[in-house]
Formats: structure tokens, C-alpha cells, sequence
């Protein structure tokens, strides 16, 4: 039997998740997003607020939910901010860096309400209205694998090593990739599949991801216990 998938559904309960589930949210003020970085490119999250210091993680040019220290320091004729993305520590260029008012408003009322006595389900504070009371979908996550620190694989437009444009610069420890369910083998022996990462759809080389069961539950979990109320 051919499985039919609402990709738009997919991707919003994915997305959802993935910064549902990310604990910065929930304590910082402001929330940015990068900025001025080409499709396809990165802002390299960097050990020191020098351009020669390790990479140590490559921040996607459509990425939000950076939250800044209160640390930052000039250098040269720039300024260095110290920041936290997707759990890892490190300084960007402040230029690459705007206010995200729509992620700082979500992560506002999240913090409203875990404060609120009246809600029971703290887990849930977050999880999008319009996604409540729909049926239960499974979703398989895949996590990024085989990729070196401070590198990235690409999500693309076409399936194929130099097909179609590069959608996306996805980080070498990301997770939340939401399987679409599509699957191609090329001539050569590769096997690409349809995917979502950070509100983007293209495909990726299956020899680059890991189907990640811990996440996949736990994305489950959640579906079933904040959408079905």
C-alpha cells in the first residue's frame, strides 16, 4: 500500500518539537537569529572571538534560537559576541546577528506558562495551538552522522552530490531531521531521502544520517501527550 504523508504537517510538528525541547528557550529574554549569511552558507560558532580560533559548530544562514551571553568583545573593528545555539558555547561576529522578534515572543510565553499554577502539563507549554487535537502521526528522526566538527553535509534541492542548489548547510551534530518518507537511488549506487531540517525541505544523502530512536520516541512522546487534549 502506497503511504501518502502531509509533508506541511510533518513539518510543523517537527519544527515544533525540535525548539520545544531546546532549554534555552525558556530562560533568555531576547532571542536572535543569523543574519547576512548567504543560502547555503554558515556562521561559524567559534572557540574564541577570533576568526582563526576552532569551529565548533557551523550555524545554518536561516538558523534562530541564538541567545547571548552577557559577555562581548571588540576585536579589531569588530565586535565578538558570546552565544548559545543548539546546546553548544561559543563567540560569532555580533554583525551576522539580528533580534528575532517572533522566536523571543514564543519563548515569553512559554515562560508565562510554566509560571501559570493552572497548567498541570508543563510540558507542553509551547507546543503550537493549531497542532492540538490532531491524530497521532509517527514521525522517524534522523540525526546527522560521520561528518567532522565544525563541518557540514547539505541539504539540496535535487537529489545527487552536485544536484540542484544547496538548500541548507546543516551542522555536523544536528538532529530533528524529519524523514518525509521519499527515497531515491541514483545510477551510482547512492541513496538519497526527502527530508525537513530547520523549516526546509530538500534531500540528503542517507549515508549522512542515523535513524536516532531515543529522539524519535521522545518526539512521539510528546505528539501524543500535548496534541491529543
Amino acid at each position: 500500500m502506497k503511504r501518502i504523508f502531509n509533508y506541511k504537517a510533518i513539518a510543523l510538528i517537527s519544527l515544533s518539537l525540535s525548539s520545544l525541547l531546546s532549554p534555552l528557550a525558556v530562560y533568555a529574554n531576547d532571542i536572535y537569529k543569523v543574519t547576512r549569511v548567504g543560502q547555503g552558507n554558515s556562521l561559524n560558532l567559534r572557540a574564541y572571538p577570533s576568526a582563526k580560533s576552532t569551529i565548533k559548530v557551523a550555524v545554518p544562514h536561516n538558523a534562530s534560537w541564538v541567545v547571548k551571553r552577557n559577555s562581548s568583545k571588540k576585536v579589531g573593528g569588530s565586535v565578538w559576541n558570546k552565544v548559545v545555539w543548539n546546546k553548544q558555547e561559543g563567540w560569532v561576529n555580533s554583525k551576522f546577528l539580528s533580534f528575532d522578534p517572533a522566536s523571543t515572543k514564543i519563548a515569553q510565553q512559554r515562560r508565562q506558562c510554566l509560571s501559570n499554577p493552572a497548567v498541570k502539563l508543563k510540558q507542553c507549554c509551547g507546543y503550537p495551538a493549531n497542532e492540538r487535537n490532531r491524530p497521532f502521526k509517527h514521525i522517524d528522526i534522523l540525526s546527522v552522522k560521520g561528518i567532522a566538527v565544525g563541518k557540514t553535509v547539505s541539504l539540496r534541492s535535487q537529489a545527487g552530490q552536485w544536484k540542484g542548489k544547496v538548500v541548507v548547510a546543516i551542522p555536523h551534530n544536528a538532529t530533528w531531521v524529519a524523514r518525509l518518507g521519499k527515497t531515491r537511488k541514483l545510477s551510482n549506487g547512492q541513496v538519497w531521502e526527502y527530508v525537513r531540517w530547520n523549516g526546509q525541505n530538500g534531500w540528503l544523502n542517507k549515508a549522512n544520517v542515523v535513524f536516532d530512536q531515543a529522539v524519535t520516541q521522545l518526539g512521539d512522546k510528546k505528539r501524543k501527550m500535548c496534541s491529543l487534549r
